[in-house]
């Protein structure tokens, strides 16, 4: 079995993973609300009319636009005894998504190891069911070694040791680094014991200051848009001018990107000439430069 089923309303550029893996991607499903099209949304018959005898597994991507599509594909694996692959990875803060995505029937969950946990970019995390992350880790060993000398971890495998070494390696080339793994989980360490709410509440002081200093420059209006939840860092959207008065966001966005500091902003809403400033990896004494930097791309 090699097949992976994604609802059609979850594929995104970051799947490709999957496929790296050797898996092939099998579509389910219309995307009727989310493009408001319709009103309905992923349904159970859906999924199971694209299962066969190839069904490896589902894989869900966990977003604020997609959660509601959980419980369908959480059913639909537990009912047919295949596992659920969730990817996380963007969905810290609240801490209680590292929680969340098993508790609601995922068998797999990855998060990122950068990002809000603030770890090593090149880190990650795989949560769940013990004998899954035990046959990806032994994607990772060394292979190179005799059978009768080869013991993997018993925290995966106790007392019992696989019949024969793999050679395939398919996470080999993607292995974490001794370092990687101690920095991510220093940082993780921290990220669950400070106050989600006070970073969040710091967040939003700075980007009013921010929002202050960018006040008078008549093309781009600066508006502070809450996160998804209270312990989530609020954002700041720079609504520019268009051409021919403004430069508009696709233009500021290339200028920021040659600035000094170069700034990089988010381009999501781009279309709706609207860029965003995500202070995840600013530091405080960073956020007058990046003003700067934004006040001089508009001349």
């Amino acid at each position: 079995a090699n097949e992976i089923i994604v609802a059609r309303t979850h594929r995104n550029a970051y799947d490709r993973a999957l496929r790296s893996a050797g898996a092939v991607l099998v579509d389910a499903g219309t995307a009727d609300r989310e493009t408001n099209a319709g009103i309905r949304g992923l349904e159970a018959w859906e999924v199971e009319s694209v299962l066969s005898t190839k069904t490896a597994a589902i894989a869900e991507n966990f977003s604020g636009a997609t959660r509601g599509d959980m419980p369908v594909l959480a059913e639909v694996a537990r009912k047919h005894g295949l596992p659920l692959i969730v990817d996380a990875a963007a969905q810290l803060p609240p801490a209680e998504n590292l929680k969340a995505p098993l508790a609601m029937g995922a068998t797999l969950v990855v998060y990122s190891g950068g990002k809000a946990i603030g770890g090593p970019q090149s880190s990650g995390i795989l949560a769940g069911r013990r004998d899954l992350i035990a046959s990806a880790a032994l994607q990772m060993l060394d292979m190179d070694v005799r059978h009768e000398a080869f013991y993997p971890p018993p925290v995966f495998f106790g007392n019992q040791r696989p019949p024969a070494i793999p050679r395939h390696g398919i996470g080999r080339g993607f292995k974490a680094s001794k370092e990687a793994i101690v920095g991510l989980l220093t940082a993780l360490e921290e990220f669950l014991t400070r106050d989600e709410r006070a970073v969040a509440g710091a967040a939003r002081d700075r980007l009013e200051a921010m929002a202050g200093m960018l006040r008078g420059e008549c093309r781009l209006k600066a508006e502070i848009v809450a996160g998804r939840s209270a312990a989530a860092l609020p954002r700041l959207a720079l609504h520019v001018e268009a051409p021919p008065a403004g430069p508009g966001a696709a233009q500021l966005a290339a200028r920021l990107r040659r600035g000094s500091p170069r700034v990089f902003l988010a381009e999501g809403r781009i279309g709706e000439n609207v860029l965003v400033l995500d202070l995840i990896a600013v530091m405080p004494e960073e956020d007058a430069a990046v003003v700067q930097t934004i006040k001089s791309a508009l001349e």
